[in-house]
């Protein structure tokens, strides 16, 4: 016998909607009232104003001395990233909050009376999304709860109990949580890679229909009952299929079914709106100080992917040969998250993104899969921002990273792609402003490895090599009261068993100077390498 059960409540079922089961006649649809009459939409640049109203605790102003993570964390993923490709997390989430409070940050019931471009496309091809812009600016922040702290640490808790993708567990979650009355967003993702992205969902209903069939009912932001999708909702097709197994699917457009189960393909994730809701704070606070601080690790680059990472015990992040989170406590790092973006475009996105929880306690090896044009790897974390890139290079590289995000971070590049050129930037957030070192053109013959450095209390850099000499160019940038200075060398040489030392004569000006570099062999031994 079938059961199905709704996730509104009672009073606001008899105002607002009227569900039925698919296989009776319908007088109306929940998506009626309840859906957005445009689809989603994407929003290329948030502002920093808008990243101050998405969370708790943010400066007034864009700035590293007050709050350095923050802005790092605005740069490389709230401003452009979050919601370029689409805004269904806020449009599922806003949707939501008003069926079940009547209304929310001045967005009111029912939702369908806010008009968009029916078509919903642009002339240049982009999602026009709504007409109001006070709603185009809540539904924007509010997209960006799927970062904000509660959200990650649920993601985090369902990771190590191994529940990301279990669609037994997420449908007795929608029902624990229906019960409760605190309905839920579905954040799907089409594979465990997180530059494939993700798509996010708004429950209104679920049901036991037997065998293999329980279903989640949806309203889907890429459809719109006032578009030509309208016969999606119409014909009962729009739920999460889920079956005794834990397997689950759900038709993501006409043409493809994203799918998985316990043991494969991608996530079925289930947030109540009474996490996923409230403002709080950025993800800076999962660590709270420099024993326990969260890095983010970005990878950019046409078909780049992060293979492995690899701590100093020996413990992993994937499962060998796939992608896979190891959560065995005695192989797994247990301290390491994806972030799928949850973006709904029928296209993978370019980038993928992962939280590094804690201090990592030694050393970490970092494999990071060439794509056809290189690669990029962002480390940011408290304190630093260290990026790695190359144009070219084909199979993994490696690189080793000591104290990543912190005063005095350190890398060890290995050209196991045989990359012709690399370029390595250590930015150092201090109390004043900014010290960027930036190493271009840097000629590392395959298989070497070479080291770089932050020392000397953050004013220098140091280069090191044992086996084989490489050139590079060095250009040293001090930002300070949102003044830029640069000093600049080119066709500098470092030979095998040395190392190099490179500074400016002084961080308060650059103005008639020229950078020091102090060479010494490699088995010279003093304290100008160690950080006081």
């Amino acid at each position: 016998m079938k059961t199905r059960h709704t996730l509104i409540s009672f009073s606001l079922t008899l105002a607002l909607v009227s569900l039925l089961a698919p296989t009776e006649p319908a007088a109306q649809h929940y998506t009626v009232d309840n859906g957005w009459k445009f689809i989603n939409f994407g929003t290329d640049v948030l502002d920093w104003e808008l990243y101050r109203d998405t969370f708790i605790g943010i400066p007034p102003t864009r700035d590293p001395a007050s709050s350095a993570f923050d802005v790092l964390f605005y740069d490389y993923v709230y401003k452009d990233q979050l919601a370029g490709p689409g805004n269904c997390y806020g449009m599922s989430l806003l949707s939501l909050l008003i069926v079940q409070k009547g209304g929310h940050m001045g967005i009111c019931a029912p939702v369908s009376q806010y008009s968009g471009d029916l078509v919903g496309i642009n002339p240049d091809g982009s999602y026009a999304g709504p007409s109001s812009a006070r709603l185009y600016r809540v539904i924007n922040q509010l997209h960006g709860h799927q970062v904000h702290k509660p959200s990650l640490e649920l993601y985090l808790d369902l990771l190590a109990r191994g529940k990301t993708r279990d669609g037994q567990y997420a449908y007795s979650q929608v029902e624990y949580y229906g019960m409760r009355d605190d309905p839920c967003v579905v954040s799907i993702t089409r594979s465990l890679n997180p530059a494939d992205g993700g798509h996010s969902l708004a429950a209104y209903d679920y049901g036991d229909y037997g065998a293999n069939d329980k279903r989640i009912y949806v309203y889907d932001p890429n459809r719109s009952w006032y578009h030509s999708t309208q016969s999606f909702y119409a014909s009962g097709s729009n739920y999460v299929t889920i079956k005794d197994d834990g397997s689950w699917s759900y038709p993501f457009s006409t043409t493809e079914t994203w799918s998985g189960s316990p043991s494969s393909g991608g996530n079925l994730i289930i947030e109540p709106i009474s996490i996923a809701g409230p403002r709080s704070r950025s993800p800076s606070t999962l660590g709270l100080n420099a024993l326990d601080f969260l890095n983010e690790f970005f990878i950019t680059g046409d078909g780049a992917e992060l293979e492995q990472i690899t701590n100093s015990k020996g413990k992993r992040f994937f499962k060998p040969g796939t992608m896979e989170v190891d959560m065995d406590p005695s192989t797994g790092m247990l301290n390491i998250v994806p972030w799928f973006p949850n973006h709904a475009e029928d296209t993978p996105l370019g980038f993928s993104s992962y939280y590094l929880l804690g201090n990592p306690g030694g050393e970490l090896e970092i494999k990071v899969k060439s794509g056809d044009s290189g690669y990029r790897l962002d480390v940011f974390g408290p304190h630093s921002h260290m990026r790695i890139q190359t144009l070219d290079g084909f199979g993994t590289d490696i690189l080793k990273i000591k104290d990543p995000g912190s005063t005095s971070p350190v890398l060890k590049l290995q050209n196991a792609v045989n990359a012709e050129k690399y370029a390595v930037t250590f930015v150092q957030n201090v109390k004043s402003g900014k010290r960027m070192f930036q190493l271009t053109d840097l000629a590392i013959p395959e298989g070497e490895e070479v080291e770089f450095g932050v020392v000397k209390n953050q004013s220098a850099m140091e280069v090191k090599t044992e086996l084989s000499e490489f050139g590079y160019n060095m250009e040293i940038h001090g930002i300070f009261d949102g003044k830029e200075s640069v000093l600049q060398l080119g066709d500098l040489l470092t030979t095998p068993g040395n190392r190099q030392i490179i500074s400016p004569p002084s961080w308060s000006t650059f103005e008639g100077g020229t950078l020091i570099i102090d060479t010494k062999p490699l088995e010279f031994t003093s304290d100008l390498i160690i950080e006081p």
